[in-house]
């Protein structure tokens, strides 16, 4: 599989304007996607409309799975509404009960047989 690597900046944690407590952005992804290590100055939401990604910070990986905030991508919605919407979202946001955390290695032996697991996991090598 290609994989693609983005550099973002490390930005310090603080007070950022922001006019939505949710804004939404979409990007699809046409090959494995990293970032060098960075942050981000407030919390980042991850979802998905479709399918299922993961994010892998050092050794720990998350899955993460769809959610629809497609109310929140418009962009008729009145401010009141946007601000309902946006607290029963956060509001019904919970933790998964059936948490699958996976330590990825992160050396550079063992790193691709990592990657090629997740790539095909159904791929048996040959027997001998």
């Amino acid at each position: 599989m290609t994989r693609q690597t983005r550099t973002l900046p490390a930005l310090a944690a603080g007070r950022v304007e922001m006019p939505y407590a949710i804004l939404t952005w979409s990007e699809s992804f046409a090959c494995d996607t990293t970032w060098n290590e960075h942050s981000h100055p407030f919390h980042e939401l991850l979802w998905n409309e479709r399918g299922a990604s993961t994010a892998v910070v050092g050794s720990r990986a998350w899955t993460i799975t769809p959610t629809l905030l497609e109310r929140l991508a418009g962009t008729d919605l009145a401010p009141g509404s946007r601000a309902v919407t946006e607290a029963m979202v956060l509001d019904v946001l919970t933790p998964s009960s059936h948490e699958l955390l996976l330590h990825v290695p992160t050396s550079d032996l063992l790193r691709p047989i990592a990657d090629a697991v997740r790539d095909d996991p159904g791929d048996r090598p040959p027997s001998a």
